[in-house]
């Protein structure tokens, strides 16, 4: 990864804290607005920032669900590569230490 993060800018943020989750923000990266952004903590301590995702349906317009019954999601954008990708969390997480000091990451 490079080692300089994405600029980024959070606008809003909603917490939700249930499991990996902490909640949603609205980031900005230069003049794009990307709503429902969800903060992630994995088990290994790093955060992730993960582009908004839709659920998938079946002909009968149903979600579609894995083999756990987890309802199974589709990105709706996504990085050109890992380390754009990886560059986008490690400023999302900067941004949003900055814009929510008590949130727990």
């Amino acid at each position: 990864m490079s080692d300089k993060p994405m600029p980024v800018t959070i606008l809003e943020w909603r917490p939700f804290n249930r499991g990996k989750m902490r909640g949603f923000a609205k980031v900005g990266v230069g003049s794009l607005q990307i709503n429902d952004v969800t903060i992630l903590v994995m088990d290994d301590g790093r955060v992730w920032a993960k582009l908004p995702d839709r659920p998938l349906l079946d002909r009968e317009g149903q979600p579609m669900r894995d083999e756990n019954n987890n309802p199974r999601r589709a990105p709706v954008m996504q990085w050109a590569s890992r380390d754009a990708s990886e560059r986008f969390s490690a400023g999302v997480t900067i941004a949003l230490k900055q814009f929510a000091p008590d949130v727990d990451l």
